[in-house]
C-alpha cells in the first residue's frame, strides 16, 4: 500500500514483475523474502546507508520471493528505472537483487556505480559472496558484499577501479 500512495502512476501503469511482495525503496535493504532478523537488516541497513553517503553512490540489497518470468537482470533494470533508484542526476548505484524462487541474482552498476563496479569486478565480487549464499548465510553473503562494495568504491575512488589487469585485488 505505501508504493502506490508514494508512487501512484507507477501502480496504475505498471504490474510489478515480483511475487505482489512491496519493496520499500525508502531503505538500502529491503529484504521482501525475508531471510534476514529484524537485526541483521538493521545493521546491514546502517552499513549501506554509511557506504552511500560516504561515496554518493547507493549502496542496495534487495531479496523478493521470486521475479515471475522475467531474467534476474530484468528485473534489477525495472527497478531502477521505475523506482528512480540510486544517488543523484545520473542515479548512481550497485544493487544486488536476490531472488529465492530460484535463487537468482544480479548485480546492477549505474551512474557512478559503472565506474567502480565492472563487469570483472562484479564477477569477482559475486565469488565472494556466493560462498555464504549457498550455504544459506545470507547475513554472510550480505555483509561481505558491503565490504567488497567498500573496496571498489575506495579503489575508484583513489582512479583505479578494480578491473582486468588490475594489480590491486581486494
Amino acid at each position: 500500500l505505501m508504493l502506490m500512495t508514494v508512487f501512484p502512476a507507477f501502480a496504475a501503469a505498471e504490474t510489478p514483475p515480483y511475487d505482489d511482495i512491496p519493496i520499500v525503496f525508502t531503505t538500502m535493504v529491503s529484504d521482501s523474502a525475508d531471510i534476514l532478523t529484524d537485526s541483521e537488516e538493521e545493521e546491514l541497513e546502517a552499513r549501506a546507508w554509511e557506504l552511500t553517503m560516504e561515496y554518493q553512490c547507493a549502496v542496495y540489497i534487495i531479496t523478493v520471493p521470486g521475479i515471475g518470468d522475467l531474467e534476474a537482470w530484468e528485473a534489477t533494470e525495472f527497478l531502477l528505472d521505475e523506482m528512480e533508484m540510486g544517488y543523484g542526476s545520473d542515479q548512481s548505484c550497485i544493487m544486488l537483487m536476490l531472488s529465492m524462487e530460484y535463487r537468482d541474482y544480479d548485480i546492477l552498476a549505474h551512474g557512478y556505480g559503472n565506474t567502480a563496479f565492472t563487469d570483472y569486478g562484479k564477477d569477482k565480487m559475486a565469488e565472494r559472496f556466493l560462498d555464504e549464499f549457498a550455504e544459506d548465510d545470507w547475513y554472510g553473503g550480505f555483509t561481505e558484499y558491503l565490504d567488497c562494495c567498500e573496496e571498489y568504491l575506495e579503489l575508484a575512488r583513489e582512479g583505479t577501479p578494480f578491473d582486468v589487469g588490475s594489480n590491486r585485488s581486494p
